[in-house]
């Protein structure tokens, strides 16, 4: 192996361990590092697509690592500032709908439950994804998500949104 002019670069102090304290990367009341409580069991997110698609085949959302969604039960004030932390980690279910309609039987019942470690994938086959021959086709999927309390808390301390997932792939047919 030939020797090179090149030193490494980087951050030297990533490598230091130290106590575990999870720090939270946005939202919240404390600056960034605070949890809220959600307020809510449940949301819509309306995902607008093409609107020449002719048949959906296959979606695949990214959970996204930092901003994606894991909904935790609150612990109550941690040893500091804050005034709610995460417990233990929950499930929660996602759905995809037509119109942003489905009751939260409807979305357990269709949809898939989520938990663990982000980020993570989400497949949605043509079987489970709005397609354009519905009745109220607009061009919008709508994602529904039911964590079922709203006193629960999200990892990164906000509602979750269209940015907590990537669409990592979306099969479709279209007619022009």
């Amino acid at each position: 192996m030939s020797q090179s002019s090149k030193k490494p670069t980087g951050r030297p102090d990533a490598m230091v361990e130290a106590g575990h304290y999870l720090f939270q990367y946005s939202g919240g009341i404390g600056g960034g590092d605070c949890l809220t409580p959600l307020g809510v069991t449940g949301v819509v997110i309306e995902l607008p697509v093409s609107k020449y698609i002719t048949r959906n085949r296959r979606i695949i959302f990214e959970n996204r690592e930092f901003i994606g969604v894991r909904i935790y039960t609150d612990a109550g004030p941690p040893p500091f500032i804050c005034l709610h932390s995460a417990g233990t980690e929950v499930p929660f279910y996602m759905a995809l709908s037509i119109d942003g309609l489905l009751t939260p039987a409807e979305i357990i019942a269709q949809g898939v439950e989520l938990s663990g470690p982000l980020p993570y994938e989400i497949e949605f086959l043509a079987d489970r994804i709005p397609q354009p021959v519905q009745v109220g086709w607009t061009a919008r999927i709508f994602i529904q998500l039911y964590w079922g309390n709203a006193g629960y808390v999200n990892q990164n301390g906000s509602l979750p949104s269209l940015n907590s997932f990537l669409i990592s792939k979306h099969d479709y047919d279209i007619t022009l």
